[in-house]
């Protein structure tokens, strides 16, 4: 039970499934603009900018819905590592003060 109160609570679990509902939504045509693929993942949004990355993303098959997950994933790495320092913080800062 412990396990998953700690995925339910993790940044990288739910931003992994907002990147698949991102990419069932652009896969079904409901994004026909990419404002959800690109314009709300600044990492996608400055790779289809340049026109050497967008070649080569384009002859991988799913490239872009698979760099899409990774970026997600790696967003939400980088928010639970912050939130791991913050609370070490607060524990450090917490047991000083009650000595």
């Amino acid at each position: 039970m412990k396990q998953v109160k700690k995925l339910l609570t993790s940044f990288t679990f739910w931003l992994f499934l907002i990147g698949i509902a991102v990419v069932i939504f652009h896969a079904s045509g409901q994004d026909d603009k990419g404002i959800l693929m690109y314009g709300f993942n600044p990492v996608l949004g400055r790779m289809a900018s340049n026109w050497k990355v967008r070649r080569l993303m384009d002859t991988v098959p799913y490239g872009w819905y698979i760099a899409s997950l990774l970026t997600h994933i790696g967003f939400g790495l980088l928010l639970d590592l912050l939130k791991a320092g913050i609370q070490k913080i607060k524990k450090q800062q917490a047991g000083e003060t009650r000595k």
